[in-house]
């Protein structure tokens, strides 16, 4: 009985410290496991660290890129305002060229009738001689 009660505290000694080794592999897997999740999650923050700074940085040059679509919006404004009033400004000038123009035509005209009327009051006096 001794010997029974010793072959079966050796066969529970035995299934004990296999299910101690086996319990040490698992203990070290779950271990490697635990740090290869580690090192992932470190991986991971450091690419979303990473894609933080980069998102930063793009909504940074966005919001540079939209001034700059403004002011370039602002200067069409602007040049399209000074250039109707350039267009204005010489629909004036033309129309007082015009003017100008006609008045010197006119004078012109005028000086020339003047001028014909001195020749025939010339004319006009040498005839009054003649006679």
């Amino acid at each position: 009985m001794v010997e029974r009660r010793g072959n079966l505290m050796q066969a529970e000694i035995k299934e004990m410290r296999a299910a101690l080794e086996q319990a040490e592999r698992d203990r070290k897997i779950a271990e490697q496991e635990l740090v290869d999740a580690s090192e992932h999650v470190q991986l991971l923050h450091s690419q979303n660290s990473s894609l933080i700074k980069i998102r930063k940085k793009l909504e940074s040059d966005l919001s540079q890129l939209q001034r700059k679509v403004e002011d370039t919006l602002q200067e069409a404004r602007n040049a399209e305002e000074k250039a109707k009033k350039t267009i204005t400004d010489a629909a004036m000038m033309a129309e007082e060229l015009k003017k100008e123009q006609d008045t010197s035509a006119h004078l012109k005209s005028m000086k020339n009738l003047e001028a014909t009327v001195k020749d025939l009051g010339t004319i006009w006096m040498m005839l009054s001689s003649w006679q």
